[in-house]
């Protein structure tokens, strides 16, 4: 149990800051030494002093300022046990010189070692606070004796309590000495170690400079390093060389304008603007004149860094002229083939526009002899029909036929031109209201047939009213031709979202066709369907198609045969 209590008593504070661990463990050193000096004195009070009160109460003083010393040491409460041991025992210290008889007295010894252990304590700022009160106390001291004013000794030491003295400042100054010796043993070890990372830190730094040396020596990138303030070179790599044609003696300690290197000052003045805001500058192209006068093209960056303790500029270059030239060709190029574009653009359109009216010509030149032909071929079917055998008026209605289909035709190649030539009116339409009216004279036109047609209501648009009228006419004609010989013949009209663009669709489920001749559908003239099945003459969706593309949309079908067929149209977006 008794070693248990001393065990504790005398265990060390601990703390993982080293400076904090050393202050603690001097001043838990110090409160001991001085709690065992105090009880050294009370044994010398038994057996030595006379004046055993006065001695007995500034011992007890001390072992007191000792046992709160050690108490807030063991707590880790470092500053605050430093300001009461040391302000405790300057106080104590000049009780006793004053008792003492003033300087002369051999307790003004504690100024001394108070002071040292202040400094190692609380630093610089709690040596010169302590010993500037103890160097007051003793100048009064001192002026007092030397004015012959007598300090009377009320409690005079005997010569032989010297020795007390010497142990109350060896329980001081010893360990003082501890912590001075540590510190110092600290501060050695702490030299050594910043020797060895000084070398180690100036081997790393000669190889850093030999890499980025051959690094820079050795780059395919222009690299040149120039002075912050005076902006000549420092150094040029041998690709600055190369590219300028500048030697390194012709190049260092020169500036750009002394070798006159980039003519374009407008661009210079806005490349150096922007480093300096920035203090760098990334991928900047700027044109340089060549030491033989031939203008290049560069693209440049550039860094602040700290060199030998002076900031300077490092930058780098790539010749690019090759690239900017091939760019100005490519430019160039371009130009020329849009020109050309444009030149081929408005011959086509000459051309188209003389076919158009040779097409609309021809088309309307032949309407007069075919309408002979067809009302000749009428008269003769009329007045002489019975005359002839059934083979003769099988031919004449043939002919009769063809002669219509044929005026037919000719309407849709003068339709076409029409369309070519015609400005629209656009104006918002109601798409259902358009397609319901044409519903219902188809159906009005074959009032024997029963089909089942849908069309979404308030399907709004914005184009030419009448050319949209024969566009839904067409595809909802062929809709309805196409579904007759499905007894549950269906056609929807409709609309969906793509994105942000909307799709109109016209559905049937009629005879379809296959997928692999939709390419021709709606070139002129061009049926997938014989005569036979299925009456028609070619030019109604290359009309749609034409129609719709005036309008900026575009026009495509989904289809399978005898599973009908979809057709999706767009419009183009009002102006």
């Amino acid at each position: 149990m008794i070693n248990l209590i001393i065990s504790k008593i005398f265990q060390h504070p601990s703390h993982a800051d080293e400076h904090l661990q050393r202050q603690a463990t001097v001043l838990y050193g110090l409160s001991i030494s001085t709690g065992l000096a105090g009880f050294i004195g009370f044994l010398g009070v038994i057996f030595v002093f006379e004046e055993k009160l006065v001695t007995f109460i500034a011992l007890s003083i001390l072992i007191g300022i000792s046992t709160v010393t050690y108490i807030q040491a063991k707590s880790m409460k470092i500053r605050s046990a430093s300001l009461i041991f040391l302000s405790s025992v300057w106080v104590l210290t000049t009780i006793l010189v004053c008792l003492s008889g003033g300087m002369r007295s051999l307790d003004a010894i504690f100024y001394i070692s108070g002071t040292v252990l202040a400094g190692l304590l609380l630093g610089r700022r709690g040596m010169n606070v302590y010993g500037g009160a103890a160097i007051f106390i003793g100048f009064i001291l001192v002026c007092l004796d030397a004015l012959g004013v007598k300090i009377p000794a009320i409690f005079p030491f005997p010569a032989r309590s010297g020795w007390l003295v010497l142990i109350l400042n060896l329980a001081i100054i010893i360990p003082s000495l501890t912590i001075t010796l540590d510190t110092l043993s600290q501060a050695i070890e702490n030299s050594k170690h910043l020797l060895e990372n000084q070398k180690q830190i100036q081997v790393e730094l000669r190889s850093s400079e030999e890499k980025f040396s051959k690094v820079f020596h050795a780059s395919p990138m222009a690299i040149l390093l120039q002075g912050a303030r005076d902006r000549r070179y420092i150094d040029i790599n041998e690709s600055f060389t190369k590219i300028t044609g500048y030697s390194r003696e012709e190049a260092l300690e020169k500036t750009n304008a002394e070798l006159n290197l980039y003519p374009d000052q407008e661009k210079l003045h806005d490349f150096t603007e922007k480093f300096l805001t920035q203090g760098y500058i990334q991928n900047y192209e700027i044109p340089f004149r060549k030491k033989n006068g031939r203008i290049g093209h560069a693209l440049g960056w550039g860094e602040q860094i700290e060199l030998n303790g002076e900031i300077v500029y490092i930058g780098g270059t790539i010749d690019i002229t090759e690239r900017v030239q091939a760019e100005h060709q490519i430019q160039q190029l371009n130009e020329e083939l849009e020109q050309r574009v444009k030149e081929r653009t408005a011959e086509l359109e000459e051309v188209n526009k003389e076919l158009e009216a040779f097409s609309y010509s021809i088309s309307h030149d032949l309407r007069a002899p075919l309408r002979g032909v067809s009302g000749f071929s009428a008269i003769l079917f009329e007045d002489y029909g019975e005359q002839l055998d059934a083979s003769g008026r099988g031919l004449l209605e043939k002919l009769i036929k063809a002669a219509r289909e044929m005026s037919d035709k000719i309407d849709g190649v003068l339709l076409l031109s029409r369309l070519s030539r015609s400005e629209m009116q656009r104006q918002t339409i109601n798409l259902s209201m358009v397609a319901t009216d044409v519903l219902e004279l188809l159906q009005a036109g074959d009032p024997k047939r029963s089909a089942n047609y849908q069309v979404t209501p308030d399907l709004m648009a914005y184009g030419d009213p009448v050319l949209i009228r024969i566009v839904l006419e067409n595809l909802l004609g062929n809709a309805w031709k196409y579904s007759s010989k499905n007894p549950q013949a269906q056609i929807e009209f409709g609309k969906q979202k793509q994105g942000s663009t909307t799709v109109f669709f016209i559905k049937d489920n009629g005879a379809g066709f296959d997928m692999a001749y939709a390419d021709k559908l709606f070139g002129t003239f061009q049926r997938l369907h014989s005569a036979h099945e299925f009456e028609g003459h070619g030019i109604g969706l290359a009309t749609v198609k034409r129609i719709i593309h005036r309008h900026n949309g575009d026009i495509w079908v989904q289809a399978s045969p005898g599973q009908g067929a979809t057709f999706y149209f767009t419009l183009g977006q009002p102006d």
